[in-house]
């Protein structure tokens, strides 16, 4: 038995190492560019555009408290930042236009049932949302708590944000941010 052997020789002119890295620079780029569009649209503000700065009970005088008796009169203040930009390696953009966003705004009692809700929509040229009072902008009066409510620590305001932060308007809701109040 004879083994036969063939050597290949390549030769690479300039035309052939020419076309053989541009294959290669296409390849690379193309690679790139879809790495970086599956990370921009899986960036970190896309699962949080939304962080609550402050959010509290207030009585009819405008002071913090988180302690009321049965016809007390409530007050809640809420105040936010929208995320205005995505990461896109290697930098962070920023988003375009205004912000529209909703705040709905519930109360519950000690048996999670709603005893209020109320929303209010508005726009922002950039991400920081401006304070909201229940009082002000949702009620336009303060709200008042039942005569017959139990006392109880477990009432609970929560506050959800839908944002069109997105292109093409998709709403995110991420989380519910809760405040507890005491009825005594």
């Amino acid at each position: 038995m004879t083994e036969d052997r063939r050597e290949l020789v390549i030769t690479l002119d300039f035309r052939k190492l020419f076309a053989l890295s541009l294959l290669t620079i296409i390849t690379v780029v193309s690679l790139y560019t879809y790495i970086v569009a599956l990370l921009a649209w899986d960036a970190p503000t896309h699962e949080l555009s939304v962080e609550v700065n402050d959010f509290w009970t207030l009585d009819n005088y405008g002071a913090m408290d988180n302690v009321f008796a049965p016809g007390d009169l409530l007050d809640v203040y809420v105040e936010a930042d929208l995320a205005d930009q995505y990461w896109l390696p290697p930098s962070y953009e920023s988003f375009v236009g205004n912000i529209n966003y909703r705040i709905i705004l519930t109360i519950f009692d000690p048996n999670d049932a709603p005893m209020l809700c109320v929303s209010v929509s508005d726009s922002q040229p950039d991400g920081t949302i401006n304070g909201y009072y229940l009082e002000a902008d949702m009620l336009d009066s303060f709200y008042q708590i039942p005569l017959d409510a139990a006392a109880s620590t477990d009432y609970a305001v929560r506050v959800v944000y839908w944002s069109d932060w997105l292109p093409n308007g998709e709403a995110k809701a991420v989380q519910a941010w809760e405040y507890n109040f005491e009825v005594t």
